[in-house]
């Protein structure tokens, strides 16, 4: 038995059986579990999609800001005591 479930075009096959009858209701079984299994994958996919947006939109925290003055005051400390060269004619 080939069942196709056209909206998708997801196609299942099952010779498990000897009669039609009982390929046939396997087949359902089957084609209704990928149907909900790729159901949820999309709903997974969305949900991730829209995480990593929250993750990617959400700003620094507390901590993370002042780690970030602190580098850059370390870095602004560096390089002012930096002297130039100087070549004497």
């Amino acid at each position: 038995v080939v069942l196709k479930h056209k909206p998708t075009g997801i196609t299942i096959k099952c010779q498990e059986y000897r009669t039609q009858h009982q390929n046939r209701e396997k087949a359902r079984l089957l084609l209704d579990r990928e149907i909900k299994r790729r159901a949820l994958l999309e709903a997974s996919k969305r949900r991730m999609a829209v995480e990593k947006k929250r993750r990617q939109v959400r700003g620094r925290s507390k901590a993370g800001k002042e780690n970030v003055l602190a580098a850059k005051k370390r870095k602004a400390v560096t390089k002012q005591t930096r002297q130039r060269v100087h070549s004497e004619d």
